[in-house]
């Protein structure tokens, strides 16, 4: 049973590290990044990073990117909340 839960452990890090490449991926070309900052059963929690050179106009409102996210998630983590945090919630500390 132990080898059958760290399969399914294997498989959802997989599953994350893609969602969070393909925000990468979607986001690199404007100037920002993403951190996974959590996953449960319910929700995936992203931070949005502005790099030095980002496009603020170019950043959709969050409800839309967390839209296009879930969108493309991978099947196993499809109907989980995408919650997002954006560069100007984030506080320097």
């Amino acid at each position: 049973m132990k080898v059958v839960a760290q399969m399914s452990e294997a498989v959802a890090s997989e599953s994350l590290d893609a969602a969070v490449e393909l925000t990468r991926e979607i986001l690199r070309n404007d100037g920002y990044d993403v951190r996974l900052d959590g996953c449960d059963a319910a929700e995936l929690r992203l931070t949005i990073i502005a790099g030095p050179d980002a496009c603020a106009d170019c950043l959709v409102p969050k409800e839309l990117m967390a839209q296009i996210i879930s969108a493309q998630l991978p099947t196993d983590l499809r109907g989980k909340q995408v919650v997002l945090t954006y560069p100007t919630e984030v506080t320097s500390g």
